[in-house]
């Protein structure tokens, strides 16, 4: 069985949400006295690859710690997408494809995760295209790039509609050199417990 890492790698300067450039680690024992290493680390509960939690967007909603686990593991479809309009995915851009319960969207975001600077032109997904998934069943959705979402977006209205439905949101999946097809997929988000995200590992795995 071939193993997939699409989880980004954390460090400083690495890209993030624009305001949010918190990543940061300090050595906190000297080795040639102690003998170990121990780093304090300070980084945004979404940075890099991560889980949205239903606390993220919702007054009422669980942390990250509360995501069931049958949710984060199991069959998924990754999915090569070009938008019609060019960068909102919507529900005609869907029709006609299966969808597993875990669905990872692949587009040209893939190719601006390295970047030096925030890609504002990266593709989201919009209201009529996340209404979609959830009517055909769709658990877990993941994306390539920083937000599900269009950068703006007044009430943030797909993450709402997402997390109301306890959909799990993975965001910051680097898709690079993964192709189009079925895989088994593992998240495994930090257990902050009543986080509203957490930064995540994650991988693909395909029959050799």
């Amino acid at each position: 069985m071939q193993i997939i890492d699409i989880s980004l790698p954390i460090k400083p300067g690495m890209i993030t949400w624009p305001g949010e450039n918190w990543v940061h680690a300090e050595a906190m024992t000297d080795f040639a006295v102690k003998g170990a290493r121990v780093s304090r680390i300070t980084l945004g509960s979404h940075t890099g690859t991560h889980v949205d939690a239903p606390r993220h967007f919702l007054k009422d909603g669980y942390g990250v710690d509360a995501i069931s686990p049958e949710k984060l593991v199991g069959p998924c479809s990754v999915i090569m997408v070009e938008p019609k309009n060019g960068v909102g995915i919507e529900a005609e851009d869907l029709v006609g494809i299966a969808l597993e319960k875990r669905v990872l969207f692949k587009t040209r975001n893939s190719s601006h995760l390295f970047d030096a600077t925030f890609y504002d032109e990266y593709v989201f997904l919009t209201q009529s295209g996340a209404k979609y998934i959830l009517e055909k069943g769709v658990e877990l959705v993941g994306v390539d790039y920083l937000s599900v979402e269009k950068r703006g977006s007044p009430g943030h209205p797909v993450h709402t509609m997402l997390l109301k439905k306890e959909a799990v949101i993975v965001e910051g999946l680097n898709l690079a050199g993964v192709k189009a097809g079925a895989y088994s997929l593992m998240v495994a988000p930090l257990r902050f417990v009543g986080l509203d995200g957490a930064p995540a590992r994650v991988f693909l795995a395909m029959p050799l």
